[in-house]
């Protein structure tokens, strides 16, 4: 990134199209915000601000009636009165409760709120379990957009619902209202409760010592998405807790429900939290769980431990890690791997899987590939194999200059036929430009190297390609990818975590295909695709950088 470009592109550049940012399904929580907020104290003012904003100017005022407005802002009251969020004066005016005040401030849906306020003044605290609590934060309106993908083997009484019921089958749990209303909720569409279950169980496995890989075969979803719902049931269960708290619940209860919060972020059990707060580069589940079950299950006893007996359990660039962790005093160099890891590059996860942002744990897994030492030298590595002919007979013979190539339409059309076979565009392009894509053979070549890429993401790379450094709108992405959900309204659209598993899958791929090309700099891959957040996302290249059979 340069301040070129930001000045360019924000300063310089034409001013983007403005577009409303109020989500009318989301109207309950912008009346709590604003009586928590203390900016609207009644009813009317509440009406006058909506109408007054953006949205309200340029959308809503085509869609909603004055009645429509009143209709929502009094339901949206009366259950803030009812569930102890506001509190309503003789003078019909809005105070709000710390309840209130705490709901709006995690920014979750008035829906959720009273969901939670409801099984937490009805379940016996000192009965609550993980699952139950698992299962509660699935069944939220919160968790609905945590998407994860549910294939149609999955569906249907042999899925998910019967896993759960074989979970809880014979268990005093089988009774509690948060199981029983699996089977008895209407609000939610079929599809929505069975991926829920999905959530649960598999959030629930997340948690215990199980084997990544396991739980993705399991799961049929990868490690990187399977984080992702943890970070995002983590915010659901720290919700729970706060909510607890202002209702002053059994405080060993609120406890267990913060230490749950805190390991679906890491993927641990109880005995694993200990070890997770090390926050060392590399110490990911696979290996916490490792230490537990040798009874290294704090940080003071892994202080304690000899260096030779850290190399027995992990890794050794690992055990000199974390031996250095605690002993300040040992300086050994660190290898190739961490230097590569402190540029920035991100690495895979602990299972082999390349899925978005991971648990680099798999790089101290015995299935990693080895990784040179520090000290051998540079001059030692393989040469390149030599360059092959891979033009047929009667064609111009490469390689050749891209801009010669560029301004001869022989040779354009020599370059594209051989393209199909070629693994390095350096074969046939003396200089390659960063980026060269034919998309009607879908083939995609990186700094020469050519790039393979599922075909979703493939058609999500072109379309950013076609306009480098230019932002392409959730939007535009959307009715691209996805055409056959244009005109449908927001909820029926792939969640935005779609969009985001596709340029992880991108940005993944590029580093897989580069590796081991020694001249090709890995560190400028994460900046590839910029995301701007709530807008899009921007190929970050310049024009003559990219080469585009269309």
């Amino acid at each position: 990134m340069d301040h070129k470009f930001y000045t360019d592109h924000y300063v310089k550049g034409p001013i983007e199209e403005m577009t409303p940012a109020l989500n009318r399904r989301e109207m309950d929580r912008h009346i709590l915000n604003l009586v928590a907020s203390e900016i609207c104290r009644d009813v009317g003012e509440i009406k006058t601000f909506l109408k007054s904003t953006f949205t309200g100017r340029t959308l809503w005022n085509t869609e909603m009636t004055d009645a429509d407005y009143d209709k929502v802002i009094e339901e949206t009251i009366a259950l803030s009165v009812k569930w102890g969020l506001i509190e309503k004066t003789a003078k019909d005016r809005l105070i709000p409760t710390p309840l209130g005040k705490n709901t709006a401030a995690k920014g979750i849906a008035l829906e959720t709120a009273v969901f939670f306020l409801e099984f937490l003044n009805n379940a016996d605290p000192r009965n609550v379990s993980d699952f139950e609590i698992l299962m509660l934060l699935a069944m939220s309106h919160d968790a609905i957009p945590v998407y994860i993908p549910l294939r149609r083997s999955e569906r249907g009484q042999g899925g998910y619902l019967y896993e759960l019921k074989q979970a809880i089958h014979g268990s005093i749990e089988e009774t509690k209202p948060v199981f029983q209303s699996v089977w008895k909720i209407s609000g939610m569409l079929s599809q929505e409760k069975e991926r829920a279950v999905k959530k649960a169980l598999m959030m629930n496995r997340w948690i215990s010592n199980a084997e990544t890989k396991e739980i993705e075969e399991s799961y049929e979803v990868f490690s990187g998405a399977i984080k992702r719902v943890g970070e995002d049931f983590s915010w659901l269960a720290e919700t729970l807790a706060s909510l607890a708290k202002e209702i002053r619940w059994d405080p060993s209860a609120i406890v267990r429900i913060e230490k749950l919060s805190q390991r679906l972020i890491y993927g641990v059990t109880e005995k694993g939290l200990a070890l997770s707060k090390i926050r060392l580069r590399g110490l990911g589940r696979t290996y916490i769980n490792r230490m537990i079950v040798e009874g290294y299950d704090t940080p003071e006893a892994v202080a304690e431990l000899p260096l030779t007996e850290l190399e027995r359990v992990l890794p050794k660039h690992l055990a000199e890690r974390l031996y250095r962790h605690f002993h300040r005093e040992y300086q050994k160099q660190e290898n190739t791997i961490d230097q590569k890891t402190e540029a920035g590059i991100r690495e895979v996860d602990d299972s082999g899987r390349t899925d978005g942002p991971v648990d680099p744990t798999w790089l101290d897994s015995p299935a990693a590939p080895p990784v040179p030492s520090q000290d051998t030298p540079l001059t030692t590595a393989p040469l390149p194999a030599p360059m092959t002919r891979l033009t047929p007979p009667g064609i111009p013979s490469f390689p050749r200059p891209l801009a010669e190539i560029r301004q001869n339409e022989i040779l354009i059309s020599a370059l594209r036929s051989s393209l199909a076979g070629a693994k390095d565009l350096r074969a046939l392009v003396i200089d390659p430009p960063a980026l060269l894509i034919d998309e009607r053979q879908m083939l995609l070549f990186y700094r020469g190297i050519h790039i393979a890429l599922p075909v979703m993401s493939f058609r999500l790379f072109i379309l950013l390609a076609k306009k480098p450094k230019v932002v392409i709108t959730r939007g535009e992405i959307y009715d691209h990818l996805w055409p056959e959900r244009q005109g449908k309204n927001e909820l029926d659209r792939p969640y935005e975590r779609q969009i985001t598993d596709h340029k992880w899958k991108i940005l993944n791929s590029i580093r897989k295909g580069v590796a081991g090309h020694m001249d090709i700099d890995l560190s400028g891959i994460k900046d590839l695709i910029f995301t701007r957040p709530r807008i899009g996302y921007m190929l970050y290249l310049n024009q003559e950088d990219v080469f585009l059979f269309e």
